[in-house]
C-alpha cells in the first residue's frame, strides 16, 4: 500500500492475512533520512499495534537529554515509550522530565506526536518519595509500596500528574505483592480501567503461576485480566522467555511481553571490557551504579567471541547482534532500549538490518558460543505424539 502522509511518499507492507498481527511501516514518515524499516505488532489478545521496539524511561536525568532521546527513538517509528513510578532519583523525577518533554514535543511538532498513535506506560508498585539523606533513593511510608487497592489508586493520579497525561495505555504491576491478596490486584488495575485512567494492564516478573490465577480471577468475577508481562530477556538470561512463561505465550492467554534487559544493563555492548566508561550507569559517579555487581569473567569472555562474530562475519556491533538476537524470539513482543544518550540509542535501532542475516548457521553459532539454552522438562512440555497440525498418508486413514 503506498500512502503520502506530511508530504513524504512512503509504503506500508501488510501480510496476506488480514488478521495479520504484524506490518511494516517506513521511518520516512517520521525522518526524511532514515531507510530502516519498524514493525509493529498487536499487543498480544487485544487490537493495539506497538513498535517491536520501544524506548524505556529508566534513565532520564535532564530535560534536555530527555528531549533528544524521545525526539530520536520517535524519528526510528518507536510508539512505544515505557515508564514507571519508582524511576528517577528522586523516585518518580524519570516521570516528571517525560512530562515537561512530551508537552514541549506535541508543541513542536502535533502530528508526529499526536496521543492517538503513542502507546506510553507506567509501572506501579515503588511509591515515589523524597531524597532521605543516607538513604539511596529515599525510603517508603507503609503504604506506599506494594499493590493494595489504595497505592494502586493513588499510584495512577501520581503518575499521571507527573507525566501531565490524561491516561496511560497500559499499567503495570511493577513486582508481584504476595502480601495483597491477588484478587485485590485485580480489583485495583480494573478499577484503573473502568476509571478511564488506562486501557490495559499488566504486571511485571509475576511468577507465571500468579499471572494465571490473575487471568482466571478476572475471568470468573467479570473483572479484567492482564494481557501483558513485562520481563528480563537477553542473550545472558534466558530463562523466563524460553521457559518460565511459555504456558501464558500460547492461543488461551496470548499474553504480550515488553523485554527489558535486552543488552544486559549494557555489558553485552562491550563498552565494559576494559572497565566502566564515564558517563556509563556502571560507573561509580552513576546515580545507577548501586543497582549493579561486578561483571563475571566468564560474561566478558563469551562477549569478546560475540564480537568477533559480529564484527567478521555480519559486519556489525555486538550491540546490534545482541538486540537482533532477541527480536529473532517470536515470544518477543516488544524490546525495550535503554540509553544515556541520542548517539547509543541510534546504535541499538541498527538491529534490524542485522536480523535479516541471522540465519540457522549464525543462530547455531551464537549457539555455540552461549551454551545456556534452557531445556525443557519433557514431564511438562510434551504432547506425546499430538500434533497442531500434520499430515497422514492415505494407508493410516
Amino acid at each position: 500500500v503506498i500512502v503520502v502522509f506530511k508530504g513524504i511518499l512512503t509504503t506500508i507492507s501488510l501480510l496476506s492475512s488480514p488478521s495479520s498481527l504484524t506490518s511494516i511501516i517506513t521511518h520516512q514518515l517520521f525522518n526524511k533520512n532514515s531507510s530502516l524499516n519498524m514493525e509493529y505488532r498487536r499487543f498480544g489478545n487485544t487490537g493495539l499495534k506497538v513498535s517491536r521496539l520501544g524506548f524505556g524511561c529508566m534513565t532520564f536525568d535532564t530535560l534536555d537529554q530527555t528531549l533528544e532521546l524521545l525526539e530520536k527513538a520517535r524519528s526510528y517509528g518507536c510508539n512505544f515509550f515505557d515508564g514507571a513510578e519508582a524511576y528517577g532519583n528522586p523516585r518518580g523525577n524519570c516521570e516528571k522530565l517525560f512530562g515537561d518533554a512530551y508537552e514541549i514535543l506535541r508543541n513542536r511538532d502535533p502530528i508526529k506526536w499526536r496521543r492517538s498513535d503513542l502507546v506510553i506506560t507506567t509501572k506501579l508498585y515503588f511509591g515515589p518519595s523524597k531524597d532521605v539523606k543516607g538513604v539511596p533513593f529515599g525510603y517508603f511510608g507503609e503504604n506506599e509500596l506494594g499493590s493494595s487497592f489504595k497505592h494502586i489508586q493513588e499510584g495512577i493520579d501520581g503518575a499521571l500528574k507527573r507525566c501531565k497525561l490524561d491516561y496511560f495505555d497500559v499499567v503495570y504491576s511493577h513486582r508481584f505483592d504476595d502480601v495483597t491478596p491477588v484478587e485485590e490486584q485485580v480489583r485495583a488495575f480494573t478499577k484503573l480501567i473502568r476509571d478511564g485512567k488506562a486501557f490495559y494492564w499488566g504486571t511485571s516478573m509475576w511468577p507465571v503461576s500468579r499471572i494465571i490465577e490473575a487471568y482466571w480471577i478476572a475471568k470468573v468475577n467479570n473483572l479484567i485480566p492482564p494481557i501483558v508481562e513485562q520481563c528480563q530477556y537477553s542473550m545472558f538470561k534466558r530463562d523466563y522467555v524460553e521457559n518460565v512463561y511459555l504456558p501464558v505465550f500460547d492461543n488461551r492467554y496470548n499474553i504480550a511481553t515488553t523485554i527489558w534487559g535486552a543488552l544486559d544493563s549494557g555489558i553485552l555492548t562491550g563498552k565494559y571490557l576494559n572497565g566502566a566508561p564515564k558517563g556509563s550507569r556502571m560507573h561509580k559517579d552513576s546515580r545507577l551504579a548501586a543497582f549493579y555487581e561486578k561483571i563475571p569473567q566468564w560474561k566478558h569472555d563469551k562477549i569478546r567471541k560475540l564480537k568477533d562474530l559480529a564484527e567478521n562475519k555480519l559486519n556489525t556491533t555486538v550491540t546490534s547482534l545482541a538486540m537482533a538476537w532477541c527480536l529473532k524470539n517470536e515470544n518477543t513482543t516488544v524490546i525495550i532500549l535503554g540509553a544515556k544518550n541520542a548517539k547509543q540509542l541510534s546504535a541499538t535501532f541498527e538491529c534490524y538490518e542485522v536480523l535479516k542475516r541471522l540465519d540457522d548457521k549464525i543462530m547455531k553459532e551464537i549457539e555455540d558460543i552461549l551454551q545456556n539454552k534452557p531445556v525443557l522438562d519433557p514431564s511438562l512440555f510434551n504432547s506425546w505424539g499430538r500434533q497442531k497440525r500434520n499430515v497422514r498418508e492415505r494407508s493410516m486413514l
